[in-house]
């Protein structure tokens, strides 16, 4: 098995001399390191959820690939990038909370103008009526946490 893990590595330096080193490849290790790093990756779901008024804004769905019980989602609206939130995502869906973040109405991949929170009492309630709303997603539990940066978070809970 020794033979399998040790590999040579023949290099030119910069003078033009060739060095041999030799590099010992724990293959198995590695394996392991990335099945265990892969292991419950939860990768987003991409939508564009239209608004009443006809304009799409970029959301991403991270849902949960093992059985929870049944409990609300976490819906992220924000106006910095929902790519940026992609670990947060992630690691909630990890631990069993179906997790949305969209871009908020002309930032970033959303269509429309950036009218600077004046659209959030109307695209806070069309997100949450969505197909790909947390309500939807969160296994028929209709319970939403609402998490803003630096926006108004009432504006985005149903009227």
């Amino acid at each position: 098995m020794k033979q399998y893990l040790n590999m040579t590595l023949i290099i030119e330096d910069n003078r033009g001399i060739i060095v041999k080193k030799k590099i010992i490849l724990g293959l198995g290790v590695i394996i392991l390191l990335l099945v265990t790093f892969l292991a419950g990756c939860v990768k987003p779901t991409e939508y564009m959820v239209s608004m009443r008024d006809g304009v799409k804004l970029a959301t991403d769905v991270y849902v949960p690939n093992k059985y929870t019980q049944p409990h609300g989602a976490i819906l992220i609206r924000t106006p910095y990038n929902k790519d940026g939130l992609i670990l947060l995502g992630m690691d909630w869906a990890k631990s069993g909370w179906p997790t949305v973040g969209q871009d908020m109405r002309g930032r970033f991949a959303s269509e429309g103008i950036n009218t600077v929170f004046r659209n959030e009492q109307t695209d806070g309630p069309d997100t949450q009526t969505h197909q790909a709303s947390p309500a939807n997603i969160s296994r028929s539990q209709p319970r939403i946490c609402t998490n803003m940066r630096c926006t108004p978070a009432e504006n985005s809970e149903k009227t």
